[in-house]
């Protein structure tokens, strides 16, 4: 397990995606109210903005991914994460009537990257398993999600700690900087079909074994 570079550098990345999920048991209160300084109520307007919107859109979105590489629309859920942790940093520039506003938008953002990356790295930690371990495989991209979980209280509080943009900052940069490691998975299958003039056992052609080569991204 720990030879294979290419799935660890998956558990890895994930890391980035799960404290950026971290952000609305843990962080998101705590900004409107006492950073933004705004009432409470946006904090409940971001949370069922959140639901409504995953309960609206994510079968659209899904229909839409369904043919892309999981890798390609990973990476693309962590741009999209700094997108929107990057209006959550601008909501303190912004005058107080446009701070519900800013907060709606950054939310809806992050939405849409919820959505896109929870597919796709389920999809990816299971495909680029091998068959006979892929129990033992899960089970260490869970510690990413475990670890993470773990983590996120301690680090994102502590970022706030030390001024309202340095969780956006920090998370903006994180997810960015999983979007190369998550690139470089490639495609998400095991291997490739061999040529049809290869050999066969048992009528079913074989796979090339996985490698940690530019063959497979």
């Amino acid at each position: 397990m720990l030879r294979d570079l290419r799935y660890l550098r998956l558990v890895v990345a994930n890391l980035a995606y799960v404290l950026a999920a971290g952000v609305l048991p843990v962080l998101l209160a705590l900004y409107i109210t006492e950073v933004l300084h705004a009432p409470a109520w946006l904090v409940g307007a971001c949370m069922v903005g959140n639901m409504v919107l995953v309960a609206l859109v994510q079968t659209l979105v899904a229909r839409m991914i369904e043919r892309r590489r999981p890798a390609r629309v990973l990476a693309l859920a962590g741009v999209v994460n700094a997108v929107a942790f990057a209006v959550f940093g601008l909501v303190l520039a912004v005058p107080g009537w446009l701070v519900a506003g800013g907060m709606l938008l950054a939310m809806a953002v992050f939405t849409v990257a919820e959505m896109l990356s929870m597919p796709s790295s389920s999809e990816l930690s299971a495909s680029l398993a091998p068959d006979h371990i892929r129990g033992r495989y899960l089970g260490v991209f869970q510690l990413s999600w475990s670890l993470g979980n773990a983590l996120a209280p301690a680090v994102l509080t502590t970022l706030l700690g030390h001024g309202p943009a340095w969780p956006w900052v920090v998370l903006g940069a994180l997810n960015l900087l999983a979007v190369p490691l998550v690139l470089s998975l490639g495609d998400s299958a095991l291997g490739k079909p061999v040529p049809a003039d290869a050999a066969v056992e048992d009528g079913v052609p074989r796979r090339q074994p996985l490698t940690d080569t530019a063959d497979h991204r």
